[in-house]
């Protein structure tokens, strides 16, 4: 019989192992357990290096295995559970084979460790490093091997918009009473544009509207103004280049709150420029149609 006292074989799957036992024959057979059980390779000379063994393909025999040393069966342990697991195995004696003494090896299941890969921050959003998870103990690690503990996935924060304020884009909309306005500024990073709305306030001197926008973003203050010329009459509400009965009944309606007038209509009939057509313009434009006295 070849007696084979000490062999190591390895493979990408195989762990190394230190016991042989014989066959009742003229080779040897190495056991070595894998991820998906047990493989039996045949050494056809002792001479041989390792890398020559064949898969054996015949009868091998009564081979059990046990989780405690005692109980034996040919069922090949299982475990999902990470830890340190020691397996022990032997080959009952048959007809052509000698039975072994009960040999064992030290197998470790690691956690499964789920990686996340880094995501950079932008503008707006926070980003993440990279890191693991294993959902077996709900936990972080900065390694795959469990080693380095977090206690949650590091955040990199968002960046936040670098403006152009160098380009600000302002947006007037003519609107019933004047003008709305906004200013939209553009970010040179992302190319994201924040659109602001301004507080507008208008001053006129009869002859042209002055209205001043002004924009709070962040801890900066942003100001525009934009100039209407004042080419109207004042009291021709209806814009015909007369003030008559018709522009009166207009600003009644209004100040009744029945039909409203828009910008330049109320322009047109606010006769004491207080920004505003109420009682007080109605009755001198109603001064002024009867002929009682001049719109100045």
């Amino acid at each position: 019989e070849l007696v084979l006292k000490a062999c190591y074989y390895y493979t990408v799957e195989l762990k190394p192992l230190g016991v042989v036992h014989c066959y009742k024959g003229n080779t040897g057979v190495l056991v070595g357990l894998s991820s998906t059980g047990v493989k039996l390779y045949v050494l056809e000379e002792l001479g041989y290096s390792l890398g020559t063994g064949r898969e054996f393909g015949g009868s091998v025999g009564k081979l059990s295995y046990s989780l405690d040393g005692k109980t034996f069966s040919e069922e090949i342990p299982t475990a999902t559970a990470a830890g340190k697991y020691t397996v022990w195995y032997k080959v009952e004696e048959t007809s052509n084979w000698e039975a072994s003494e009960a040999g064992s090896i030290e197998v470790t299941v690691d956690h499964l460790y789920t990686k996340h890969e880094k995501t950079d921050a932008t503008c707006t959003e926070n980003g993440a490093k990279e890191d693991y998870w294993t959902n077996e103990l709900g936990e972080f690690f900065s390694d795959n091997k469990g080693e380095n503990k977090i206690d949650s996935s590091v955040v990199i924060p968002a960046k936040g918009h670098d403006l152009d304020t160098k380009a600000l884009v302002w947006v007037w909309t003519e609107t019933e009473n004047g003008f709305d306005a906004s200013v939209q500024i553009k970010c040179k990073t992302c190319g994201d544009i924040e659109d602001v709305k301004a507080e507008v306030k208008s001053e006129d001197n009869g002859k042209q509207t002055t209205y001043t926008a002004t924009a709070v973003y962040g801890d900066k203050t942003y100001t525009d103004t934009k100039i209407v010329d004042d080419k109207y009459i004042l009291g021709d509400v209806n814009g015909d280049g007369k003030i008559n009965i018709t522009d009166l009944t207009k600003v009644a309606a209004h100040v009744k709150g029945k039909k409203m007038l828009n910008a330049d209509q109320i322009r047109r009939a606010d006769i004491n420029r207080d920004g505003s057509v109420n009682i007080t313009d109605l009755t001198k434009l109603a001064a002024y149609v009867k002929g009682k006295k001049l719109i100045r």
